[in-house]
């Protein structure tokens, strides 16, 4: 994540992504994931 990142991916996809790492960093697997699922909805493929 940059300065160049879409306001509309970071506010709803990876600031949450970040608060549940640090709050469970033992599930990185299922965090990514969910980013990668999200990230397909909003940018396609």
């Amino acid at each position: 994540m940059d300065r160049d990142t879409r306001p509309d991916f970071a506010s709803t996809v990876m600031i949450p992504a970040i608060q549940e790492f640090i709050k469970n960093p033992t599930d990185i697997d299922g965090i990514t994931k969910n980013i990668q699922a999200q990230k397909v909805s909003i940018f396609g493929s």
